[in-house]
């Protein structure tokens, strides 16, 4: 009920300010047992929504940790290349929580049909989320979310997965078939019959291994695939764990070629096998930049491999604000399994179409446009670093 007390706070405020009739009869109606439907915030008039948005921002001062209001001068992120086409499968090899895997893929993409390469995405922590697909319930209050980011509790369930949604399908849209689990949303079954992280990592394995015989077998959403040149790996918070784990114990045998740990929360650090990006930033307070983002960057035993970490300075855990995710850690993301899973420099350069992006200059290079030198926004100057050792 608090939390409802508080929401309805908020609203009557925004409602105040915006000066109009507020649809309080069917908020009020709801209670703790019963949180707040996506069907009544879709309802809400888009005034009251940005009138929402304005009062927490201004006022209530509480984002919640992971959510931070837009960084007034964030570059611009570069246009997707494809539309995105998804679909919900059932993997029954996924554990019991959950068995069901969305596919997030490119269409419309002409008459030469590329080669795409495949991606199994970890989420975090009540990541798994609701069955429905933003697009269909949520989008039309998640375009003003505040809601979301503000520090509610009884609607982070549901904001995880639409952070997940969007981060996917960004990803998908630059050229690659892309993977989320639903299991294990705030834990796998273990022996014990409670609920752990401990083998987590398996999931990622296990939709891995599920994509090769969706593409064996010939299906619509994955016959683009180049599937014998190697998958990677992108997780999120415990999904980062589970990346790490799958990238340190499971290159081999899965053909993993790259990992991105997305604000990776860990207390075990295996060494990973592959080529890693570690990306934190100064105001997680869930995954600590230092002891777990950097931490995992220092692996002993990983000075062979080319890695990178990059801490931005304007983002929390979720490196999302009111409007959605930060586009840019999805283009990092990309960028980074541009050229250290598929091997592409602006000299072999040959994706479809021809983007003119210099993906290895994005990662590599000293300009505007690279990583650490303002591409990816404000960075932690001591906390951006990249050791090529290609």
């Amino acid at each position: 009920m608090v939390h409802n007390v508080l929401l309805a706070a908020l609203l009557t405020a925004a409602v105040v300010a915006a000066a109009i009739p507020p649809p309080l009869s069917s908020f009020l109606a709801t209670s703790s047992s019963n949180p707040v439907s996506p069907e009544f915030l879709s309802n809400l008039h888009p005034d009251i929504l940005q009138a929402m948005e304005k009062f927490a921002t201004d006022h209530v001062g509480s984002l919640s940790p992971g959510f931070r209001p837009h960084p007034p001068n964030s570059p611009p992120p570069l246009p997707s290349f494809y539309t995105v086409a998804h679909k919900k499968f059932k993997n029954e090899a996924m554990d019991i929580t959950n068995k069901h895997i969305t596919v997030f893929y490119p269409v419309d993409y002409g008459e030469e049909v590329p080669a795409f390469r495949f991606l199994a995405y970890a989420h975090g922590f009540e990541g798994g989320g609701i069955q429905t697909a933003p697009g269909e319930v949520l989008q039309p209050f998640a375009k003003h979310s505040t809601l979301c980011r503000t520090n509610l509790s009884l609607l982070t369930h549901l904001c995880s997965w639409v952070v997940y949604w969007e981060m996917c399908m960004k990803i998908a849209s630059f050229g690659y078939v892309v993977s989320l689990h639903h299991s294990c949303d705030v834990g796998c079954t273990r022996d014990d019959g409670e609920l752990g992280f401990d083998d987590y990592y398996k999931e990622q394995l296990k939709s891995i291994e599920w994509g090769e015989m969706m593409f064996r077998s010939g299906n619509a959403a994955f016959k683009n695939l180049d599937w014998d040149s190697g998958v990677g790996v992108v997780g999120h918070s415990m999904g980062g764990q589970a990346t790490l784990f799958s990238s340190a114990y499971n290159a081999t045998s899965h053909n993993i070629k790259a990992a991105v740990y997305q604000h990776a929360w860990t207390e075990d650090f295996p060494v990973p096998k592959v080529p890693f990006l570690s990306m934190t930033s100064v105001f997680d307070d869930e995954a600590d930049a230092t002891t777990m983002g950097k931490a995992i960057y220092d692996i002993e035993g990983t000075d062979a491999l080319t890695k990178g970490l990059v801490s931005t300075a304007d983002y929390g855990h979720h490196e999302s604000d009111i409007l959605g995710i930060n586009p840019l850690m999805a283009q990092f993301t990309v960028a980074w399994m541009k050229v250290l899973m598929e091997g592409v420099t602006q000299e072999t350069h040959e994706h479809t179409p021809a983007d003119g992006v210099d993906w290895e200059a994005m990662i590599f290079g000293a300009g505007e446009t690279s990583v650490c030198g303002g591409g990816d926004g404000a960075v932690d100057e001591q906390m951006c670093v990249i050791s090529d050792t290609r």
